[in-house]
């Protein structure tokens, strides 16, 4: 990666041509039992580390974030974080201020946003199966929120194999990648702002 870099490829091109397909391999091998659990767990602990020691290198040129607030989770009894770490980095460098709670259950989710106040909150799901769970977790979290336009963002391998899925969940919108989550969030925050 060192080497790509002083080549000219932007740590962007990285993350998302080289990390984010690596981190869907290492899935894949998981799912045909090609590499074991432990593995997986090493690799993808691996690339969070990338991410993070090249975060300060990455340049978003869309957001803003004008001082709001997000708040991102995985679906609880989700287990697939790392697209999870690239919106939050990528929201963080778009000037939103950010917390992470990957492994927080409902308690914990509307617990937070009855604290705080949040804009936004965005959930991560690469399994179907857990779209049970996501939709009252939605629910929830919506009733207790301090701010009662509380906008609900969805991704992941669940929401790209159809998209259908975001209104069945109860959430505003998807996106297909941390660029896109931050450009779609973007453009909601603006047209709510020329109506107001």
């Amino acid at each position: 990666i060192e080497l790509l870099i002083r080549r000219g490829v932007g740590v962007e091109t990285i993350y998302f041509d080289l990390l984010s397909p690596a981190a869907k391999r290492l899935g894949e091998m998981w799912e045909a039992d090609d590499c074991s659990f432990t593995d997986v767990t090493i690799g993808l602990c691996r690339l969070q580390q990338i991410v993070y020691e090249f975060a300060d290198r990455v340049h978003v040129e869309s957001g803003g974030g004008d001082g709001r607030t997000a708040l991102f989770a995985l679906t609880p009894g989700d287990h697939h974080s790392f697209g999870l770490v690239l919106v939050v980095e990528y929201f963080r460098r778009a000037g939103w201020r950010t917390v992470c709670m990957p492994d927080a259950t409902t308690e914990d989710l509307i617990d937070t946003v009855r604290s705080e106040r949040f804009d936004l909150v965005g959930f991560s799901m690469a399994n179907e199966r857990w779209l049970d769970v996501l939709a009252p977790v939605i629910a929830d979290v919506r009733a207790a929120s301090m701010n009662t336009d509380l906008k609900v963002i969805v991704g992941g391998r669940a929401f790209e194999k159809d998209p259908a899925r975001v209104a069945q969940v109860g959430a505003d919108h998807t996106a297909g990648d941390a660029r896109e989550a931050v450009q779609v969030v973007d453009a909601i925050f603006r047209r709510q702002q020329s109506v107001a």
